[in-house]
């Protein structure tokens, strides 16, 4: 299952509660864990581009083309006081995840990405290059490729490369598949051939790269401005 944002907390949940309902596993991109884990967006260009977007869609597309500022106000209601995901919960999940954002993310804060990652004790790190929260519209070959991987990485779907695999860190030559992630990624890197690997928090400081299969993505996430949708 892939989910984006909102919906990303939903699978959340379902990882929690139903984790019968995940039988391929969650890619949750751009998920929070509580409203302090998102910025001020009151001032940013590509929100409030993003919300005309929706209103235009919205008015084409619902039966209540006229209630787009209700829905808005609902949502950002829910935006102030919703998700409650505690780092009990989200150690209980099982199933396989992949906790994915934008080198350039401007709502969720790295900080909160980083808690629920740290959290679920087995789940992956994806950080994409050169996009934010709407990676789906800024690079949707990128994030189809991403989950193309992940649902090829758990046993599902089509297998998309030769060499798919799941790597933290710098890339390494002859690091054994076998092995797992050391002390410090400032001292090592950390390959893991099959499935999601295990990163203890105080190796993500500082984080380096996240990536999957090419080697354009072995650099470091930035937080600079946003890239454009």
């Amino acid at each position: 299952m892939e989910r984006w944002s909102d919906g990303a907390i939903i699978g959340l949940k379902l990882a929690i509660r139903n984790p019968d309902q995940l039988s391929s596993g969650l890619f949750a991109f751009g998920a929070n864990s509580k409203p302090s884990g998102l910025y001020d967006l009151s001032d940013s260009k590509i929100f409030e581009r993003y919300l005309k977007r929706s209103r235009k869609e919205y008015e084409t597309l619902s039966s209540a083309p006229g209630e787009y500022d209700d829905f808005l106000r609902q949502m950002s209601a829910m935006w102030a006081s919703q998700p409650d995901l505690a780092e009990k919960d989200l150690r209980s999940i099982k199933v396989p995840v992949w906790i994915a954002d934008g080198d350039h993310e401007e709502v969720i804060r790295r900080k909160d990405t980083l808690f629920i990652d740290d959290s679920i004790p087995a789940s992956g790190l994806l950080l994409q290059p050169e996009v934010s929260h709407f990676s789906f519209l800024q690079d949707p070959h990128q994030f189809t490729e991403d989950v193309l991987c992940f649902l090829q990485a758990s046993g599902v779907g089509k297998k998309v490369s030769s060499n798919a695999r799941f790597v933290v860190g710098r890339p390494s030559e002859g690091l054994p598949k076998s092995e797992g992630c050391l002390k410090s990624f400032t001292e090592t890197d950390c390959y893991v051939a099959e499935g999601a690997p295990v990163v203890p928090p105080q190796a993500r400081e500082p984080i380096l790269a996240v990536g999957v299969n090419h080697p354009r993505r072995y650099r470091a996430g930035r937080t600079g401005p946003p890239a454009q949708p």
